[in-house]
Order: C-alpha cells, then sequence, then structure tokens
C-alpha cells in the first residue's frame, strides 16, 4: 500500500512579515487515506491561502505551532473562529500543539473576541519546559508582563473555554524531546503517524517536529505457513513478496494472510521519519504542492 504521508502543501514561506507574492509561514501535510489536513504553523495570511489551495478546511484536525513569534501564530485565532462556525463535521475535536504561552494566548484571543465554535471542541497540548536556546533581547517590562500571565494568579490566568477539552501535556523526555502524537494516537486516529518535538534556537522558545511512519515488521518469511493458511504453491507466488514486505495478502480462495502469521520470528515495528516541520522556510518560490 502507499504511504500515509502524500502532499505537503506550502501556504507561505515569509519570514517576519508576508510580502504581495510570500505569505507568512504555513505548511499543510494531507494523508492521502482519508484527507485528513495537519497544519503547521499559522501566520496571518494562512487562512487566505488555504481558501486558494486545495485542502478542505473541515479537514484540519491537528494544527502544531513551532514558535509564538506573530508570522507564525498570528493567523491562528482567526482560522480557529471559521472551523468552529460550521467548517467542521459536528463533534469533531481540533488539537492544537505548541510551546508554553499557547493555551493562554487562544484563551485570551478567543475569549475576547467572543469566538463561540459551533459543533466542534479544542483542545489545546502545550509542550512543558521548552527552553530559550539563543538570548533574548533585553526587555524588562515586557518579561514581567509574562511572568505574570504565567503566574497561578487570577490575574493572570484565563479558565479554560466553554468549548475547550482538558488533556494532558506533552512532558520533556530524558532525551530531550516531546511526544506530541504518541504510538498509541497513532494507531488509533492518525494514519500511524507518530509525531515528535525537538527544542530549536529562537529567540523565544521554539520547537521542530518530525513525523514518522511505522515500518512494516517483517521477520523471516516462511513459505509453508503461507500455503498451510489457503495460499496457493503455484499461481500465488507473488504474494509471498507481499508478505516478505510486510503487507496482508488475501488468496484467491478468500483466504487472508497476515505477515507475522507466515513468519518464524516477527520483528518488532520500527519508526522510520517521513517529515520534518521546522520554523524556517524551504522555498523562496511561491506556495505550492508536493507530492
Amino acid at each position: 500500500s502507499s504511504p500515509p504521508l502524500q502532499d505537503l502543501i506550502f501556504l507561505g514561506t515569509a519570514s517576519s512579515y508576508p510580502s504581495p507574492h510570500r505569505c507568512a509561514s504555513g505548511l499543510i501535510v494531507r494523508f492521502h487515506a482519508d484527507g485528513d489536513c495537519w497544519l503547521f504553523d499559522c501566520g496571518e495570511s494562512t487562512q487566505v491561502q488555504l481558501m486558494r489551495s486545495p485542502v478542505k478546511l473541515g479537514r484540519i484536525s491537528r494544527i502544531f505551532i513551532t514558535h509564538l513569534h506573530g508570522d507564525h501564530s498570528f493567523g491562528l485565532p482567526g482560522l480557529i473562529s471559521t472551523l468552529g462556525g460550521g467548517r467542521c463535521e459536528a463533534g469533531s475535536v481540533l488539537t492544537v500543539c505548541g510551546p508554553p504561552g499557547t493555551r493562554q494566548f487562544l484563551r485570551q484571543s478567543l475569549a475576547y473576541a467572543r469566538s463561540d465554535l459551533v459543533g466542534i471542541r479544542l483542545a489545546i497540548r502545550e509542550l512543558a519546559g521548552v527552553p530559550l536556546l539563543m538570548p533574548a533581547p533585553e526587555n524588562a517590562q515586557m518579561e514581567a508582563i509574562l511572568a505574570a500571565v504565567a503566574s497561578d494568579s487570577p490575574q493572570g490566568l484565563l479558565p479554560a473555554l466553554p468549548y475547550e477539552i482538558d488533556i494532558d501535556d506533552a512532558d520533556r523526555q530524558p532525551d530531550g524531546t516531546w511526544t506530541v502524537v504518541s504510538d498509541q494516537e497513532a494507531a488509533a486516529a492518525s494514519g500511524g503517524v507518530t509525531v515528535q518535538a525537538a527544542a530549536l534556537s529562537h529567540r523565544v522558545p521554539c520547537v521542530g517536529y518530525r513525523l514518522a511512519t511505522r515500518a512494516p515488521a517483517t521477520g523471516h518469511l516462511q513459505p509453508e505457513l503461507a500455503y498451510q493458511l489457503g495460499l496457493a504453491r503455484s499461481g500465488e507466488s507473488a504474494l509471498l513478496g507481499e508478505l516478505k514486505r510486510g503487507r496482508t495478502v488475501t488468496t484467491r480462495s478468500g483466504a487472508v494472510i497476515r505477515p507475522e502469521q507466515s513468519s518464524a520470528t516477527p520483528a518488532t515495528p520500527t519508526w522510520q521519519p517521513t517529515c520534518a516541520a521546522a520554523s524556517t522556510a524551504w522555498f523562496t518560490r511561491p506556495p505550492g504542492t508536493i507530492r
């Protein structure tokens, strides 16, 4: 079968601010199996670019923010408001992942705008403890404001939004990474794709995301086991190759044979990278699609 990752759709690659020919950062990963779309970064022009792209807004199920500079995040409240205005299937959940501050950024902007999402729920997952790897410009007043927002005082934190779902934040692992979409989540609802994050050097807390798919578990193929399960000894040899590549096959007689049933010692599945989404631009040309 084809890999789950089909398209990378570049919505914007401009740095700092949009230009007439390049919009602020935004990248869509679209899965061919069901059309599900994940958005990485959401600059202020992302929503306009989405309207021009082949992406169906209602298929966006996850949004990943690398850092909270405006050219990567200022389009987020507006896009969420649009998605919550009847663009998504009733009962669907939109999950937003990002560094510390993402939750309060969304709560503040959506609450003061009186944005009421219709028919969908919002889940916000922060990556706890993202370090600042590059010295930030000295700005004592701004740091004092951020400290107040991050405090436990009622003045600093807004409560959960009415349509917000409580989910666990992602803790930093001993190897310095964060598991954003786990193996269990990948097996259940993301086409088998996991997402990990790692800190990047920037003037604000920043991460890059890595997507990976599970490689087939291919042990040592035992043709005799396949024959015992219904594979014909003649005329179906091509199916042995499929089993060896870790694919389930159906014989002419209707027997369904899984790779692990015809292998003596199934190997432990491994994960292989399929895509990386960082906070830098890939191309200088106008947004386009890579297949």
